[in-house]
């Protein structure tokens, strides 16, 4: 269990920078870096999410869903349809619904 929690607090804090950073580059206008930057922080999001429900560090992972899923999501489909792809966009909205 405690190999699991170094690797999930690696992960967390991995996937934080890469939301920070992603952030920075939307600010900049930099889009199509910041969706390959969100969409690496979400592939991440998932291998932390396994971790955290295969260790049941918490009942349900709503937290971790909250506080970091829907927001890269929701990030993501921002970036997309600042790209007129909107296409996509309603694919991530759609993803943040069957999530929430």
């Amino acid at each position: 269990m405690q190999e699991n929690e170094n690797k999930y607090n690696k992960l967390l804090r991995e996937i934080k920078e890469l939301k920070n950073e992603s952030d920075l580059l939307f600010k900049e206008n930099s889009t199509e870096l910041a969706i390959k930057s969100y969409s690496n922080a979400i592939s991440k999001m998932t291998k932390l999410f396994e971790l955290y429900m295969n260790d049941k560090l918490d009942e349900d992972g709503t937290k971790l869903i909250d506080e970091l899923g829907v927001p890269l999501y929701s990030n993501l489909s921002k970036c997309y349809f600042k790209t007129y792809n909107f296409q996509e966009a309603i694919k991530i909205c759609t993803k943040i619904i069957e999530i929430k």
